[in-house]
């Protein structure tokens, strides 16, 4: 009598039962219920429950992809990273841990791992449950996330104000709206972002990375972005009143109608930049390069402009009463009805 093979669908059913099975093991060991974002506080009712059944049942691989290349769903990484800190929380006291311990570093390495594994609305899921469960209070932060995987999550409308995201990835982020006032971003990679409406006062962006971003009407004011790069950054009526943006690039930005008043821009790049009807009275803008940018109609009241490049500059209807061109080059600026330093207008 012959042996009957086994069918190549028949293996792949097995295996994916196996890989279901053996999940659902890992679940009940760690806290088989799952849990609301509040749930490090008080257990959950069912209604209050993250991920229901008909969720995870979705997001089941398929059987007919091969094991080898079938990656962990978003929902099941996150059900298990969440079950995994609340074991944390509850039997080694994650919460009352000192810093530094064996603890917190396991609870930050699995953050940083899991946030690299899950989409961008699951992760958005994983911030709000450790906001919501005090993990990552400014004052007292348990979980770390300098270094964080955090792109292409949708965080808008939400609250990160003075939290730690040095060398954070926000890339293609959407921040719409969102409040990072006093904000640790040194070094942090915000290219491409979405952050028209957000608050960012006071936030520290040094070598922040927000290259393409929109800041339609964002608050910048008194942020600290020296060496930030705002390459072809979309600006547009963004308040920046006492920015600190000395020796960023702002190249071929759109900071049309922006309130740059007082702002620290020295050596800064504006190369063929969008400054037109900008209000730029008092900032200091020496050594920096304007070449080839817009500026008609822009305010540069009292504007300390010594050492600048407004080489081929459109400087048409500008105000520069007060304003110190001690060794500025300004050949082949546009000096149509500009106001001069000495209060005459230019013809």
């Amino acid at each position: 009598m012959s042996t009957i093979k086994p069918s190549h669908s028949r293996k792949l059913w097995r295996s994916w039962l196996e890989t279901t099975i053996a999940a659902l093991l890992v679940v009940q060991v760690q806290g088989a219920s799952t849990f609301s974002n509040t749930a490090l506080a008080d257990e959950p009712s069912a209604s209050d429950r993250l991920l229901d059944r008909t969720t995870l049942q979705r997001n089941l691989p398929s059987p007919s992809q091969p094991q080898a290349t079938r990656p962990l769903p978003s929902a099941w990484a996150l059900q298990n990273y969440q079950n995994q800190i609340y074991q944390l929380v509850k039997k080694e006291n994650l919460k009352e841990s000192p810093a530094g311990s064996k603890t917190r570093d396991r609870a930050r390495t699995k953050t940083l791992t899991t946030l690299r594994q899950l989409d961008g609305q699951s992760k958005a899921k994983l911030l709000k449950f450790l906001k919501d469960s005090n993990l990552i209070l400014v004052d007292n932060a348990v979980i770390s996330l300098i270094g964080a995987d955090l792109s292409n999550a949708d965080l808008s409308s939400f609250s990160l104000s003075n939290a730690d995201l040095r060398e954070a990835d926000l890339n293609n982020t959407t921040l719409t709206r969102a409040n990072l006032s006093g904000a640790m971003l040194f070094q942090a990679n915000l290219g491409r972002t979405d952050a028209s409406f957000a608050n960012f006062s006071g936030a520290e962006l040094f070598r922040a990375n927000l290259r393409e971003s929109n800041l339609l009407l964002a608050n910048l004011s008194g942020a600290k972005a020296k060496g930030a790069d705002l390459g072809f950054a979309d600006l547009f009526l963004a308040n920046l009143r006492g920015v600190n943006l000395s020796n960023a690039n702002l190249g071929s930005a759109d900071l049309s109608y922006a309130n740059l008043s007082g702002a620290e821009l020295g050596f800064a790049n504006f190369a063929e930049a969008n400054l037109t009807f900008a209000n730029l009275m008092g900032a200091k803008l020496n050594g920096a390069d304007l070449s080839n940018a817009s500026l008609a109609g822009a305010d540069l009241r009292g504007v300390d402009l010594s050492g600048a490049s407004l080489r081929n500059a459109d400087l048409s209807q500008v105000n520069l009463e007060g304003a110190n061109l001690f060794g500025a080059d300004l050949s082949g600026a546009l000096l149509t009805d500009t106001t001069m330093p000495d209060g005459k207008i230019k013809k």
